[in-house]
């Protein structure tokens, strides 16, 4: 350990903290030795136990004592002008002695989550040998700073020179006399083939700007500086590259082909979880897992257990008067409580470290421009606090920016470092691979954090890193709807994203996120689309036509979240949805944050799914938000979430535990319109109401309770429950479950079926593949309160759900059919797309109505109207008698969207007799490109019909009875038919076949548009 003490101003501040315990002194039975302007050899005499050392030179005498209280530790004390260092050849440091803490703790949690696995970095830390071979201020051959002989000139650059440039081709080292205190420097330059080398001494710079095209060296990986250094930069706001090369200004710029090596002491690990609750006014906390090396006179942060980060402003940072093993006693008492149970824990993190980077408060804070790092050659950095750094709204000026690097730096990284008060971001991995950024903490950052910029960014790592209370810039987003807003660039939003700025911005996928902790902001973790690369990696060659947004996950692993994604009804602490452009017209970068899909592949272009593994969230509106084409979340912990995930295209969450309500007392915020007049509502899930396929298996559902009487089931607390809005959007058979069970769940809470006058309402519908969740002993199929889904006698209507439950059979699935009509039922035209009022038939067009064998059924009219906006969902194997208003049509058109293999439906509508028809099935490919076209033959009977696998058509003089199959895999290659995950099969919706029904010979009477119609009477077909 190097003891450097430079003035005789500063030997009482460095006694005084020594005797504090903030500074570092070696005991060793060696003589100092003593350099730079005491360069001259001191003598020295014992008196005992003290010896003095007198200098001939510049420098006053001084003299070295053994402290008798401390008898281990040593502190030289030197004249001005002096740099005395002495190294102890055991180099024992010395830690700051901890006053004990007494008292009983409580009771300790021992794991940090009940099901998931979040890693953990390795409990040993890096390697450190500190040999003389790893430190760069050790080697031989270094010329002093403020020595004259080291410079061309023969004195030591004034601090007011534009401009200090190091020797060319020398190696130059600052101690602590170096500079001189309380001046700013302008600009140090090291050159290509220079380098500046600070000692492991207690060094305070003042400087505007230092330009690296050589080497700046601060301790090395290997050889972790254990002294506090503080670089303090300067300047008010300028927008002029004054460093050159696009480097700016008020900070440092590594140029390209330059080296930059800041690495402090390791504080191990960087951050932790709460072994207990921390109430209100207690002055402690007990931590969870490996005891870290924090230090008395440090500063931490512990975390919110808010549902609101950014309004209730529970975050507080606390000083360390005491610490040991695990148990931390602040300086003050806190003023928030701090939730730790099984359920979930605050976290912990540390802010401190012994090298600073920072901008000054006075002209950083005005315009939040701080100072920034940036690296274009190599960069490693470690043990560093980034205090007010970034410059808000100014392109590449962040705190910590690997730029443009490619591949070309695979030994780059940020570990164990720190980012407090940022005004722009924390790192940014920026056109660059293979980055390391590990261990780091980062709180009260303005912008996204961790940030992956322009989409082309790959095979980086970020892992252990916990971010905490995040600010959106300008405008936080949030709308109506699903369409959330649209915001462009300008002077205050540079980067039109930050309004919803995260912990984790993702532009492209395929990295390596582990182990990651968010807190606070937008998103914890955002996964915007990007269908170009943004910034200059556009232009790079082989990256023209580059989507990001098709780059699957290549490891989303053992990540948390929590207090976040509530400024939207949409949003989730992890999202996935979003679109970050270039807009073609004006030539601005825009943002929208909404419902934006995407559609992932493998690089050789086949479907790839996004896939989250062991993730935990809490205080959420959705644990997961992803509007993507394909996701599947494997092992998942979410508590007090408004819904534990919003997931469209497929998806499939497996292994879950989802607890609605903790014992956590912080409340729920009113988050319309999932508020009610007794409290927040809270649901487990929610299916979908069209076009999308989702599994859930093996969920456990948690302490679900009625929230008071409410008429609405969808502001109750229920596990799962509908989405029956608009008649519009029509649900096929597109959910399902699997091994569902419960704990603290009445029954009544189960499902929440709201209905209503829509067709997502009249066909809402899901199968309960073991009947778990229904609590039945069958696989279940399960749907909307309507007589149309009552298949058979052995259906229950459950009035609590709003729901039939029906023994699901091998030919009992879920089929949805188009019926088209020219100018009444036309795909692409909707009609009261919202939900209409109670009475309001406007929409309505005919009725559909079952028929079949079932007995003691025959006599039941079990129908549903038909409404103007395509799709009619039902079961198949099943007569749909299908009745319009008008009559019934000379043409029309039936596309089986969905209809399993095997399976049929029975069309049947009335005709006059004597009508005669024209049937024939085809499958357009696209482009008009017909890979399929057959004549369907007239039948002898129904049942005829019903085993042609759609081939044939039979009338009788009063029906025509239709079969309807899908015929699509007999025109295609062999294809999948069915999603299927964990035991449960939901088949895929198929686009383009389709029957064309002409009839002729009856008499018209009403022409409705480009259609006619023949008058015919409803007259249900009795059994097949």
């Amino acid at each position: 350990m190097v003891v450097d003490i430079s003035a005789s101003s500063r030997i009482n501040v460095a006694i005084t903290k020594i005797w504090a315990g903030k500074y570092t002194a070696i005991a060793t039975s060696a003589a100092p030795s003593v350099s730079g302007q005491c360069a001259q050899a001191p003598s020295s005499s014992a008196v005992s136990g003290v010896t003095t050392y007198t200098n001939t030179g510049t420098c006053r005498s001084g003299m070295w004592q053994t402290l008798a209280a401390r008898a281990a530790y040593v502190t030289l004390n030197f004249g001005s002008g002096c740099s005395a260092t002495w190294k102890d050849s055991e180099s024992r440091e010395y830690i700051p002695v901890s006053p004990s803490i007494t008292g009983t703790p409580p009771s300790l949690l021992t794991r940090d989550s009940q099901l998931v696995t979040l890693p953990k970095p390795s409990s040993a830390f890096d390697a450190n040998p500190r040999a003389v071979a790893d430190c760069p201020h050790d080697q031989s051959g270094l010329l002093l700073w403020h020595n004259p002989a080291t410079w061309p000139s023969g004195t030591v650059p004034s601090p007011s020179s534009s401009i200090i440039t190091i020797p060319a081709g020398k190696r130059v080292l600052v101690s602590s006399c170096s500079f001189t205190s309380g001046i700013i420097y302008n600009t140090i330059a090291i050159p290509s083939d220079s380098e500046l080398i600070f000692d492991d001494a207690p060094i305070t710079l003042w400087v505007r700007d230092i330009k690296v095209q050589g080497k700046l060296s601060i301790g090395s990986p290997t050889c972790r500086m254990l002294s506090y250094i503080d670089i303090k930069f300067f300047g008010s706001k300028d927008l002029s590259d004054r460093m050159g090369n696009n480097l700016g200004l008020k900070g440092i710029g590594v140029d390209v082909g330059g080296s930059l090596d800041i690495h402090g002491k390791q504080f191990h690990p960087t951050w932790s979880r709460l072994a207990a609750t921390a109430t209100a006014g207690s002055d402690r906390i007990y931590l969870m897992g490996q005891a870290p090396n924090w230090e008395v006179g440090q500063q931490v942060v512990v975390v919110t257990s808010s549902y609101t980060d950014e309004t209730t402003k529970e975050n507080e940072v606390m000083t360390i008067k005491a610490i040991s093993g695990n148990v931390i006693q602040f300086s003050s008492v806190l003023r928030f409580s701090h939730w730790a149970t099984q359920d979930y824990q605050c976290e912990v993190g540390l802010l401190s470290r012994r090298i600073v980077l920072q901008g000054d408060q006075a002209t950083s804070d005005p315009l939040k421009f701080g100072g920034h790092v940036i690296i274009k050659g190599r960069g490693r950095v470690s043990g560093t606090q980034f205090l007010r750094m970034g410059q808000q709204n100014v392109l590449a000026r962040y705190p910590l920016h690997f730029h443009m690097l490619l591949a070309s730096c695979p030994s780059c990284f940020s570990k164990d470092n720190a980012f407090y008060l940022s005004y722009y971001r924390c790192i940014s991995v920026h056109g660059t691979h293979n980055v390391e950024v590990l261990r780091n903490v980062a709180f009260d950052i303005s912008g996204h954090c961790m940030y992956l910029e322009d989409g082309i960014e790959e095979n980086n790592t970020l892992s252990y890193n916990l971010v905490a209370h995040v600010h959106t810039i300008f405008h936080a987003a949030a709308g109506p709807d699903q369409i959330g807003e649209y915001y462009k660039e300008q002077t205050d939003l540079l980067i039109p994203a930050d309004i919803a700025a995260s912990g984790y911005y993702i532009t492209n996928a395929y990295n390596t996120i582990s182990g990651n902790a968010a807190s606070g902001g937008w998103a914890g973790y955002a996964f915007p689309n990007l269908f170009l690369p943004m910034g200059p990696s556009a232009s790079l060659p082989g990256y023209a036509t580059f989507v990001p947004a098709a780059r699957t996950t290549l490891v989303f692993d053992g990540n948390t979240v929590h207090s976040s994604g509530y400024y939207w009804r949409d949003s989730g602490g992890i999202y996935c949805g979003g679109n970050f452009y270039k807009n073609a017209t004006d030539g601005l970068r825009w943002y929208h944050s909404g419902r934006k899909g995407r559609v992932t592949k493998t690089a050789s272009g086949e479907d790839a799914f996004m896939r989250f593994t062991n993730t935990k969230a809490w205080l959420l509106r959705a644990g997961v938000a992803h509007w993507g084409a394909r996701i599947e979340v494997i092992n998942l912990e979410t508590y007090d979430c408004v819904r534990a995930a919003l997931l469209f295209g497929k998806s499939w969450l497996d292994n879950a535990i989802v607890t609605g309500r903790t014992l956590n007392p912080t409340p729920f915020p009113l988050v319309s319109p999932f508020s009610s007049p007794n409290g927040n509502s809270w649901q487990g899930f929610q299916f979908y109401d069209t076009g999308t396929q989702t599994i859930l298996t093996d969920v456990q559902f948690r302490r679900y309770f009625a929230n008071g009487n409410i008429i609405n089931p969808h502001l109750d607390n229920r596990v799962i429950i509908s989405m029956t809005h608009s008649d519009q959007f029509k649900p096929q058979g597109i959910s399902a479950t699997r091994n569902i069970s419960f704990v603290d769940v009445p029954r009544s809470q189960v499902i929440g079926n709201r209905l209503q006058n829509t067709g997502s309402s009249r066909y809402y519908n899901f199968i309960d593949w073991d009947g778990s969740l229904v609590q039945r002993t069958y696989a279940s199929l399960v749907a909307t309160n309507n007589s149309w889904w009552h298949l058979g006698t052995d259906c229950i209507m459950e009035p609590d759900w709003a729901v039939w439950v029906c023994k699901k059979t091998p030919t009992r699935e879920i089929a949805t059919l188009k019926v088209t009509i020219k100018d009444l039922i036309d795909i692409g035209v909707s009609f009261n797309t919202g939900t209409p009022p109670n009475g309001d038939t406007t929409h309505y067009c005919g009725n559909s109505t079952l028929f079949d064998d079932v007995t003691g059924l025959s006599a039941v009219v079990r129908s549903t109207v038909i409404t103007r906006n395509v799709g009619i969902t039902g079961c198949t194997n099943k007569g749909w008698y299908l009745y319009f208003y008008h009559g019934s049509p000379l043409f029309f058109e039936v596309w089986p969207e969905m209809l399993p293999p095997g399976l049929y439906v029975l069309v049947a509508l009335s005709y006059p007799a004597g009508t005669n028809f024209n049937i024939k099935a085809e499958y357009d490919y696209g482009h008009n490109q017909v890979k399929l076209n057959y004549q369907l033959t007239a039948a002898l009977s129904v049942s005829e019909v019903r085993s042609s696998d759609g081939t044939k058509y039979y009338f009788d003089g009063q029906h025509l009875y239709l079969g309807i199959a899908d015929k699509i895999q007999h025109a295609l290659p062999p294809t999948p038919t069915a999603f299927e995950r964990g035991g449960v099969t939901l088949y895929n919706q198929r686009y383009g076949f389709h029957y064309i029904i002409t009839a002729t010979g009856c008499s018209v009477s009403k022409t409705v548009g480009a259609t006619q119609y023949c008058s015919a009477p409803y007259k249900k077909p009795l059994l097949f």
